[in-house]
C-alpha cells in the first residue's frame, strides 16, 4: 500500500525510475513500522501482519489484487487481511493496469496482451 501510495503522488510523477524505485523504498521504511515478536530471532517482515503476502503491483501483482477478496478463505494458506484493507489494495488496480511489467512489455499490443488479461483475471493463482 505505501508504495501504491508514493506512486500514486502527482508530484512524483517525470521523474526517473531510479529516483522514483530509491523515493517509494524511503517512502515505505520511513511509514513502516516494526513488530519484534516474543523470542524472535531474525525481526522485521515487509507486511503489516506476521502471516501476509507481498503484492507487486508494477510486476504482477494484479492477479492477487484483484482476488484479494478470497485470501482470507482459501483453503491453503489463507490469509489475514481486513474487508478496509481489501477494497484499499481493489482501488490502487486502476492506477496499476496500464503501469505493470507485463503491460509494458508487450507495448500495449492486442495480441500479445492475452498474458495481461489472464493475470488480471488471476487465472494463475489458486485462490
Amino acid at each position: 500500500m505505501l508504495w501504491s501510495v508514493y506512486y500514486m503522488d502527482e508530484a512524483n510523477k517525470g521523474k526517473s525510475t531510479a529516483v522514483q524505485i530509491a523515493e517509494a523504498t524511503r517512502h515505505v521504511l520511513a511509514n513502516k513500522t516494526v513488530k519484534i515478536y516474543p523470542d524472535e530471532l531474525i525481526v522485521g517482515h515487509l507486511t503489516a501482519k506476521r502471516v501476509a503476502g507481498i503484492c507487486y503491483p508494477e510486476l504482477g501483482g494484479l492477479g492477487i489484487m484483484i482476488g484479494v477478496d478470497k485470501l482470507p478463505t482459501r483453503k491453503v494458506n489463507p490469509l489475514e487481511i481486513s474487508e478496509d484493507e481489501q477494497a484499499i489494495l481493489q482501488s490502487y488496480i486502476p492506477f496499476w493496469k496500464d503501469k505493470n511489467m507485463a503491460y509494458l512489455a508487450f507495448d500495449g499490443q492486442k495480441e500479445q496482451m492475452r498474458f495481461v488479461k489472464e493475470q488480471s483475471e488471476a487465472l494463475q493463482y489458486q485462490l
